[in-house]
């Protein structure tokens, strides 16, 4: 009986972490993830996951990409997709940040080390879901690591890293998609 409480408790839980970050409450989405922490055993990447989704709200990247480095480094392959868009994206805005402080060498690395997020990447991410089965693409995931790949190409080029740009990539100052909650 407990323990068909607790599996309740952590969906609802669950649910509120992600309706809160729609609402962008970043408080009351670091509350239900710091309940998701005690709860969940089963699923130990969703209290890390969600608490990294509360302090993209409160625009604190650093915390959040290393809540998000944590539900990486112990993810299911269902939720990894999501957690390597969210990895990606609060790099992305680091390394902005960065170039905003005209510390390209900084925002370099940022960008390079986001890319290799997105670049490894499991394949069954890309894959559209009716093909795989997986869950692993369910909301998109891969449309979003592509296009974070894409502007992370051009802001890499722009800092001194990587391939120059070619015609038809963005010119790295396109606004970030949203975190995937």
């Amino acid at each position: 009986m407990a323990a068909a409480l607790k599996l309740l408790g952590v969906g609802y839980l669950g649910d509120q972490a992600a309706q809160q970050f729609g609402r962008g409450d970043s408080a009351a989405v670091s509350t239900a993830a710091g309940w998701l922490g005690v709860a969940n055993v089963l699923e130990v990447h969703k209290a890390p996951l969600a608490a990294g989704d509360g302090l993209v709200l409160g625009n604190d990247y650093a915390g959040a990409r290393t809540r998000f480095e944590e539900a990486l480094s112990v993810s299911t392959p269902l939720d990894e997709c999501k957690i390597r868009v969210n990895l990606a994206l609060s790099s992305e805005l680091l390394g902005d940040a960065r170039r905003k402080d005209e510390d390209p060498a900084a925002a370099g690395r940022l960008f390079a080390e986001a890319r290799a997020v997105v670049d490894t990447a499991p394949d069954g991410c890309f894959a559209a879901e009716q093909q795989t089965g997986t869950g692993q693409n369910q909301d998109g995931e891969g449309e979003r690591l592509q296009e974070t790949a894409e502007r992370l190409r051009a802001k890499a080029a722009e800092a001194g890293h990587g391939k120059p740009q070619t015609p038809g990539q963005p010119d790295g100052n396109s606004p970030a998609p949203a975190m995937v909650p």
